[in-house]
């Protein structure tokens, strides 16, 4: 597969400036620095590009399986003060909403939908349940076992 480097340099004010160096494939979609930091996928960008606004196109950071706990999770991150846009946090209560439905008409899995807040290296998490409207803090090692569904 041909590649080129591509630089990316992102800023977290006052905290750092860092530089990463990876090769993409030269058919790639995303061609600027901003495209590899803003969008995760060659489909996301040319979704948000060349297609309509009539919907609401996100990605999701985290998609979870326990097959022996019977536990799917679909999550979503930000740090501590990151914020979340409207019509990102409606997709994920509409998630929720399909989630809630399932397991009320007797879905036998554990469906879970949340927005987890945290910043590393990740001794607290807060973390917000879109399908009973709690949020719950999880300190320490319990972290470790929230995120392998042991918790």
């Amino acid at each position: 597969m041909d590649s080129s480097q591509l630089e990316i340099f992102a800023t977290e004010t006052g905290v750092r400036e860092i530089t990463i160096s990876f090769k993409v494939p030269v058919n790639s979609y995303r061609k600027t620095k901003r495209d590899y930091i803003y969008y995760n996928s060659d489909l996301n960008k040319f979704i948000g590009d060349v297609l309509p606004r009539i919907m609401t196109s996100i990605d999701c950071d985290l998609l979870q399986h326990k097959k022996s706990r019977k536990i799917l999770r679909t999550g979503e991150y930000k740090h501590e003060e990151e914020e979340v846009g409207y019509q990102q946090n409606e997709a994920l209560r509409e998630v929720a909403r399909l989630y809630k439905w399932a397991m009320d008409k007797g879905y036998d899995r554990k469906l879970e939908c949340v927005m987890i807040r945290g910043n590393f290296p990740f001794e607290k998490l807060t973390v917000f349940d879109y399908i009973t409207g709690l949020t719950f803090i999880i300190k320490g090692e319990d972290v470790k076992k929230y995120l392998t569904l042991e918790l």
